[in-house]
């Protein structure tokens, strides 16, 4: 089997992963609670009860920096963060303009801008309330668990658990934002 035949299962297989699925059933107390949800609406709705209110989108979770973050970032490899950029690749442009058919915003230039700012795209109330500027350090943090950063956001991703993979991606968004942002 060729290397690039390799890259290829490689990236479908991260492809599928950055999308959240897994092949593992629900657990025990999920089904318990999506049981009594489902036969407690049918009494809800007769007793004319209201739909419960959705609560507003809470704030970025106060996540500790990860101090170590300098030093994996200095140490990155920007080809590395190329494959792993592949999970991210699915849903998001490494371009100036989102690309059709993208899920995603741009990432590109994403380090310095306000949260929510790339026209065009439909992000959440979380997003567009968070006040975020996106920082290497605030990348870091989202990338680790996006649903515990800022929970409400739409992006279905589990996260990345190794530091040094994280600082990997957001070096190659950094190496390929400078690139052709150059004149």
């Amino acid at each position: 089997m060729s290397a690039r035949a390799i890259l290829i299962g490689l990236a479908f297989v991260l492809s599928l992963t950055a999308c959240g699925g897994s092949s593992a059933p629900p657990a025990a107390d999920a089904t318990t609670d999506a049981t009594t949800d489902a036969a407690a609406a049918p009494a809800a709705e007769a007793a004319g009860e209201a739909e419960p209110v959705v609560p507003p989108p809470a704030a970025p979770a106060d996540i500790a920096p990860n101090p170590d973050l300098p030093a994996l970032l200095a140490a990155a490899d920007v080809n590395k963060g190329k494959i792993l950029y592949l999970q991210c690749r699915a849903c998001h442009s490494l371009i100036p303009e989102t690309e059709p058919g993208k899920i995603g915003p741009t990432l590109h230039g994403v380090i310095g801008r306000a949260a929510g700012a790339v026209p065009g795209f439909a992000y959440s109330d979380a997003i567009m309330k968070s006040g975020i500027t996106w920082t290497a350090e605030q990348i870091d943090n989202w990338l680790t668990r996006p649903s515990e950063f800022l929970p409400g956001n739409k992006m279905v991703f589990v996260g990345i658990q190794k530091p040094q993979d994280r600082a990997d991606i957001i070096a190659y968004i950094q190496a390929e934002s400078a690139k052709s942002a150059a004149p």
